[in-house]
């Protein structure tokens, strides 16, 4: 009995050792199916930096879901798209359509069998650095995306289980939109002319932007610091925190609470409502339910 354990352990042994053997020369091999013809076919999984050329746009379509972790548009010399790691069966596609709309979506093609160590593609766009665009919009499922050092006049996203990056971003109208559903969202060094939120189960940070922003927030967390308001901004939440620190000066407060704790430097305030009303737009005016406000 003792010799079939040890011959079995040494099977298992050498079966390990045969594994990661495999592994590290690129034995295990990411598979995708046809769903056109049902074949199956091996994919590249090596390092891969497709350059694509691309006719000047004045608006970028982003819709992707599960084939990138990383999209990044940003300012540039020229237009360009590159794609890395994108796979030899082109799981993206990119191209300009009558609309001079930059459009970068799944290929909608393949569905995966076996995906062991499959790298998702990174997707690089650049804009002319004075280059305004009309519209940037984001469709992002289980994805990354970061928007940098651009100029647009409306900005769309729509984002679930995602992180969106704002850096230098200038939006210069007022009718923007964000959906966000178990996300995250950080903004940097940008400003945001009036913005609807419709924001569920997410994390967002503002720091040191200038913006304007309007909706509702459920089992969230919204934390505003450094932050200038351009206009009123109006806000409901429910389950959530709201977090202000270090806001440029002046600014109105009023604060609508329902079963909500408010505290300023550590200090609790018992008013209801409460308000620092001052001869200066803009106001902050918050409605809340069950949720938590804090300042400093």
């Amino acid at each position: 009995m003792k010799k079939y354990y040890r011959f079995s352990w040494l099977l298992l042994l050498i079966g390990l050792i045969l594994v990661a053997v495999g592994y590290f020369h690129d034995g295990f091999q990411p598979l995708a199916g046809d769903m056109h013809s049902s074949k199956v076919y091996v994919l590249d999984n090596h390092r891969e930096v497709q350059q694509y050329k691309v006719a000047p746009f004045k608006k970028i379509r982003v819709d992707l879901q599960d084939n990138a972790d990383n999209v990044q548009i940003k300012s540039g010399s020229k237009y360009q798209v590159k794609v890395i790691n994108g796979q030899k069966n082109h799981l993206i596609k990119t191209y300009v359509n009558n609309k001079q709309e930059l459009v970068v979506q799944d290929q909608g093609r393949y569905f995966y069998y076996v995906s062991v160590g499959l790298k998702s593609p990174q997707i690089q766009i650049t804009v002319p650095r004075d280059q305004v665009l009309q519209s940037v919009q984001g469709n992002l499922q289980d994805g990354q995306l970061s928007l940098t050092d651009l100029q647009t006049q409306r900005l769309v996203l729509r984002a679930d289980n995602s992180r969106i990056n704002l850096q230098q971003l200038q939006v210069l109208q007022a009718d923007s939109d964000f959906h966000l559903s178990d996300s995250q969202l950080h903004m940097q060094n940008s400003n945001l002319k009036k913005a609807k939120l419709n924001v569920d189960d997410s994390h967002l940070q503002f720091n040191n932007s200038q913006l304007q922003l309007h909706g509702r927030l459920s089992d969230s967390v919204c934390r505003l610091k450094q932050v200038k308001l351009l206009g009123t901004s109006k806000i409901q939440m429910k389950d959530s925190k709201f977090r202000l620190a270090q806001m440029t000066l002046p600014l109105n407060y009023q604060f609508k609470l329902k079963d909500t704790s408010i505290r300023q430097k550590g200090r609790r305030l018992r008013h209801n409502p409460y308000a620092k009303q001052i001869q200066v737009q803009p106001c902050l005016v918050v409605r809340s339910d069950d949720s938590f406000i804090s300042m400093y």
